[in-house]
């Protein structure tokens, strides 16, 4: 256990107003080097996959039956137990889906061979055994999983607990609502929130980056950085920097639109400077600040034809203690647990610039597919 290296910031049931809105206080990543095996083609990341699935059912398992039989404190005022149900539901079938996937794909070997098939009625036992091979045969790597995980379902768990009071991206407020879990398995989007950044800064970087790659991301720009980059450049310059990428909708403030009295001029109003810097129709992909929304706003959003957009991959770049390394391998550990998805950055900070390289190098080689932003 020396070489177990978890980086928890803040003591995992230590909570505030603030962390409620922009996230956990509590945030912890673990050593991606860790793992013995490279991931250097489709079956590593079946195999790596089928491994981060059973440590974080396993933990789930035994963090659920603990709510459930008294023993695990939440601190929440009010639990929303229908909403736990339907969290704890949701994410029970995804275990079973990308147990079944991992599988498939990952051979013959000890650690791909499971005890029977993922069901929800035998998925206790199914991963009770596949955690007894992993513990035994990566010691180390299965110790720093389970406690990654650990605070990683507590954190996913409060969100549910909390939710709809207030929401996040957790759950949908209607089955039109993006989070991830709808794409094709090994399929994922890059997003990115809170920009632009002035010109030359980390928004054009991060285009012109994966431009290079030939990928396509999703920008959600806030009101008063696009209109200062517009005053300063003109239309001709934001054409061109978000040139074969998405630019999509914030809001004017960053701030949870619930509470917000304007918040449809929030929407209308970035909408409109959205169709004056790259054109299109009045229907508004809008990613609301910290997944907080209300069934008003997204059935606002669908009447016009748009989308709202969450995400099941959190970087959590924002966090001044994680550094790009850490963030990367906690992004790459997210992508092996759910095998798709919508993953959260913020081009206002330089860490997804340093991780992405890595994580784009990874994908390739595994079989992993990036969305178009414009197929939303």
């Amino acid at each position: 256990m020396s070489r177990v290296r978890l980086w928890v910031l803040v003591a995992a049931a230590v909570w505030s107003p603030a962390a409620v809105a922009g996230g956990p206080k509590a945030v912890a990543v673990v050593d991606r080097a860790l793992w013995p095996h490279p991931l250097a083609n489709a079956k590593d990341f079946d195999r790596a996959s089928l491994a981060e699935n059973t440590a974080f059912a396993q933990v789930f398992l035994e963090q659920v039956r603990a709510y459930d039989e008294g023993k695990l404190e939440l601190s929440v005022k009010e639990a929303q137990k229908a909403s736990l149900a339907r969290w704890r539901s949701q994410v029970e079938d995804e275990i079973v889906r990308n147990l079944t996937a991992a599988s498939r794909g990952c051979g013959q070997e000890s650690l791909c061979t499971l005890v029977d098939k993922p069901t929800r009625k035998s998925l206790a036992t199914v991963v009770a055994e596949e955690a007894k091979v992993l513990g035994k045969e990566l010691p180390e790597w299965f110790a720093a999983a389970r406690a990654f995980y650990t605070l990683y379902v507590a954190e996913q768990m409060r969100l549910a607990a909390l939710f709809p009071k207030p929401t996040s991206e957790i759950l949908k407020l209607s089955d039109k609502e993006l989070q991830g879990g709808e794409f094709p398995d090994k399929a994922f989007l890059l997003t990115f929130d809170d920009g632009p950044t002035s010109e030359g800064g980390e928004t054009d970087k991060l285009t012109e980056l994966l431009r290079e790659k030939g990928i396509s991301a999703d920008f959600f720009a806030l009101y008063p950085p696009l209109l200062h980059r517009l005053d300063k450049q003109g239309k001709t310059g934001l054409v061109a920097l978000y040139r074969q990428h998405c630019l999509a909708v914030h809001g004017k403030e960053h701030k949870p639109h619930p509470s917000l009295e304007t918040w449809k001029e929030s929407l209308t109003d970035t909408q409109a400077l959205v169709t004056r810097v790259v054109g299109g129709k009045d229907a508004i992909t809008f990613r609301p600040p910290y997944g907080q929304r209300s069934p008003e706003i997204t059935a606002f959003v669908e009447a016009t034809g748009g989308k709202v957009v969450l995400w099941n991959i959190d970087s959590q770049d924002w966090h001044s203690k994680i550094a790009a390394p850490q963030m990367g391998d906690r992004v790459l550990t997210l992508m092996l647990l759910w095998r798709r998805g919508i993953i959260l950055f913020h081009d206002v900070h330089g860490k997804a610039r340093v991780a992405l390289p890595g994580l784009i190098d990874v994908a390739k080689k595994t079989g992993v597919t990036w969305q178009r932003c414009e197929s939303l």
